[in-house]
C-alpha cells in the first residue's frame, strides 16, 4: 500500500504527473483479523475515466510482473514507520494502540515487533506479494461519477 500510495509512487508519477490524467492517484488498504481489501484509486474527470482505469490497471500489472525496486521498498519502509511514530506521539494515541493490541491478544509489545519485521522485510517477499495480488488475480472495478455526497 505504501509503495502505491505516496506522491513518489509509480502510479502517481505515471498517471498524474506524466500523463496528466488524474487529480490524485493512490491506494488504500483495510485489514483486520480477516483479509480486507486493497484498493487502487484515481480521481479524474468523467471523460478521462476509461483511460485512467486502463493506465491504473496497466501500472499495477507492471508492478505485479516486474516487482518493485530496492529504492521504492526502502522509501516505503521509512515513510510507513515514520507515519506510525507520528501517529503514536501523544500519550493518548499510544495508550489507545497499546490497549487495543492487548485487547486483541497481540500483546502491548507487538508494535515494536512489527517495526522490526517491517525494517527486515525483504524485497523478494514484497515482490512475491505484488505478483500474487497485482497480477492476473480477480478484481472488481468500480467507478463513481458526480460530486461526493450528491445523489
Amino acid at each position: 500500500d505504501e509503495i502505491c500510495s505516496d506522491m513518489s509512487s509509480r502510479l502517481f508519477l505515471k498517471i498524474r504527473e506524466e500523463l496528466g490524467l488524474a487529480y490524485t492517484v493512490g491506494s488504500s488498504l483495510s485489514y483486520g483479523f480477516d483479509p480486507g481489501g486493497f484498493v487502487l484509486y484515481a480521481a479524474t474527470s468523467p471523460e478521462k475515466a476509461a483511460v485512467v482505469e486502463e493506465a491504473l490497471l496497466e501500472e499495477a500489472a507492471k508492478i505485479g510482473a516486474e516487482g518493485v525496486t530496492t529504492l521504492e521498498l526502502e522509501r516505503a519502509k521509512k515513510t510507513f514507520l515514520g507515519k506510525r511514530m507520528i501517529g503514536r506521539q501523544s500519550n493518548a494515541a499510544l495508550s489507545e494502540v497499546l490497549a487495543l493490541d492487548e485487547l486483541y491478544g497481540l500483546g502491548w509489545e507487538i508494535g515494536e515487533v512489527e517495526n522490526r519485521e517491517i525494517e527486515a522485510l525483504a524485497l523478494e517477499r514484497v515482490n512475491a506479494v505484488a505478483a500474487e495480488y497485482l497480477g492476473e488475480t480477480p478484481r472488481i472495478v468500480a467507478s463513481l461519477q458526480g460530486k461526493p455526497g450528491s445523489d
